[in-house]
């Protein structure tokens, strides 16, 4: 389980939200010998007893179509975005897992100032020649689906069925881990929360994404067992990519760069 982090927008403005999902710390045996404290892990903040690794950043289908989803739930953490046509897409961040993942969906020009704090190489199946500009000009490096690690499921419908073999992407392209926290609080000085078991997230008038507490940790409902420890929601800024999608609708720019409100849930 980790971190998800979603935007939902609203007008101008949108919701961001990060989801946490490092599974938490097990009590250890006495006959366990104690593992060495290495540091934390960047996406997560989980105590991390291995040599850091790359980061594998994949754009994945959020909608109807793409149920179930596989992979998600190893991911360490998750954003979830706002796109066209009243849509969301999630980015999932792979650091100490590297599953079979998808389906796995095109790239967006607001996943550039998502994925360059973690260094990650980014899976995706595409995307339109402004999204690809802005990742070449940004020095991120791409895996398409013309990769041999990316494969096509018969069983899928079409536009729904690309999968990535994030193993064997991991272990063919050797990157710098990132050199910070992708998440990096101060400290808390509120008085306390609020008791909560439900949490609904907005998106816009088409999208929106309830979680329900249970058991220590939030469960998307009415969707796969996507499960996390932490929920981060960012109020954001929207801007215009300008261009459109085939369907006309115009696509959007995530503005995650600068202050305003957020919402966590823990």
């Amino acid at each position: 389980m980790g971190y998800l982090r979603a935007i939902a927008p609203l007008a101008a403005a949108g919701c961001f939200v990060l989801a946490s999902c490092t599974t938490p710390t097990q009590p250890e045996s006495a006959a366990q010998p104690e593992a060495q404290f290495l540091g934390t892990w960047s996406m997560s903040g989980a105590p991390r007893a291995a040599e850091p690794t790359t980061v594998l950043g994949v754009k994945i289908d959020n909608t109807a179509e793409a149920q179930p989803q596989l992979g998600v739930e190893q991911a360490d953490l998750v954003v979830q975005e706002p796109v066209e046509g009243g849509l969301t897409r999630l980015l999932a961040f792979y650091e100490t897992a590297f599953p079979q993942v998808g389906p796995v969906r095109s790239i967006r020009n607001s996943d550039v100032g998502l994925v360059l704090p973690a260094n990650a190489v980014v899976v995706a199946s595409g995307g339109s020649q402004t999204a690809l500009a802005a990742f070449q000009a940004a020095g991120i490096r791409l895996i398409t689906e013309d990769a041999a690690e990316l494969s096509t499921d018969a069983n899928r419908p079409s536009d729904h069925n690309v999968f990535a073999d994030l193993a064997a992407i991991e272990a063919a392209n050797n990157v710098s881990p990132p050199t910070q926290d992708y998440l990096d609080f101060g400290e808390f000085e509120g008085r306390g929360g609020t008791p909560a078991k439900d949490v609904t997230v907005t998106f816009n008038a088409q999208s929106s994404q309830r979680w329900q507490r249970a058991d220590g940790a939030w469960t998307r409902v009415d969707q796969d067992n996507f499960v996390a420890t932490t929920l981060l929601v960012l109020k954001v800024q929207l801007s215009d990519a300008g261009y459109k999608d085939s369907a006309g609708s115009s696509v959007p720019i995530v503005e995650t760069t600068g202050r305003g409100e957020g919402w966590l849930a823990t």
